[in-house]
């Protein structure tokens, strides 16, 4: 399968896709320090650094999977959640690129504030593009983290191919394989961040490669958590004199969780499989 990853900061999306054997060919991406840390780790995969220039030639086809973190700012809670006044809205943008490209598979990582001001038309034109969806907010504790950090998923397929059921324009789509995403012991419902949504995904723990950690139950107060997360254990966040300090606190602060993108990457891996 090849991957085509946009507003790639740090790879998160692409390091997930590496896990599960997916070929990751083209980065958009507009940050210096992000494209820095793009060529390090994946040398040989251009980077076109604004997503308005991307165009159907402009990368190797055909592309399967396209992954979009697009831009939370319009819609964060720490922001003035302008939604699509703001101009760092860039979901038309990114639809553009999936509607030229014409990949088989879809998924969108964004904040939880989405869900009230934009999420219906974001899954609008993705039904209008000819796609089925699912979406789901996956918190980072499912896969073990130390924080809660939920975050809305949405997976689309294209409709063509028969793997999904045929909806009526306006209703949501139907991905009845990927209705339930295994991922740890946590249980999430869209519904209980915003209660006129009802979008629903459940977890059930499912295998991973070694380099995944094992997830925490939710239900425990206290107990061992992977040794993976134990980012910086001897030094703190706000230690000064660590080279590029700022950027690499805004890299983490923008990235996706890639355990939690590996989840739903590996089942779309298996459905093609």
């Amino acid at each position: 399968m090849k991957h085509l990853d946009l507003f790639s900061g740090i790879g998160g999306f692409s390091l997930a896709c590496e896990w599960a054997e997916i070929e990751t060919i083209g980065f958009v991406e507009n940050d210096a320090y992000c494209q820095k840390v793009l060529r390090k780790h994946w040398p040989q995969i251009p980077i076109v650094e604004d997503i308005r220039d991307v165009e159907e030639d402009s990368f190797p086809r055909p592309v399967d999977l396209i992954t979009a973190g697009f831009p939370c700012q319009p819609f964060s809670v720490a922001g003035k959640r302008g939604s699509t006044k703001d101009d760092r809205y860039l979901w038309p943008e990114t639809l553009a690129v999936i509607k030229a490209v014409k990949p088989k598979w879809v998924l969108l990582e964004n904040v939880a504030g989405i869900i009230p001001l934009a999420l219906d038309d974001v899954l609008s034109d993705l039904e209008g593009a000819g796609y089925a969806w699912e979406s789901c907010v996956i918190p980072a504790v499912s896969v073990g983290a130390w924080h809660r950090r939920d975050r809305v998923w949405v997976v689309a397929h294209a409709e063509s191919d028969g793997l999904c059921t045929e909806s009526p324009k306006g209703q949501r789509g139907n991905l009845p394989e990927l209705a339930r995403i295994e991922i740890g012991s946590c249980s999430e419902d869209v519904a209980d961040t915003e209660k006129q949504h009802s979008y629903e995904c459940h977890y059930n723990r499912g295998s991973r490669p070694r380099q995944i950690p094992e997830p925490r139950d939710c239900s425990e107060e206290e107990g061992p958590v992977s040794s993976w997360w134990a980012t910086e254990p001897e030094l703190g966040r706000v230690a000064y004199g660590i080279p590029n300090r700022v950027d690499r606190l805004k890299c983490l602060g923008n990235a996706i969780v890639p355990q939690v993108a590996y989840e739903i990457i590996r089942v779309i891996k298996e459905i093609e499989g």
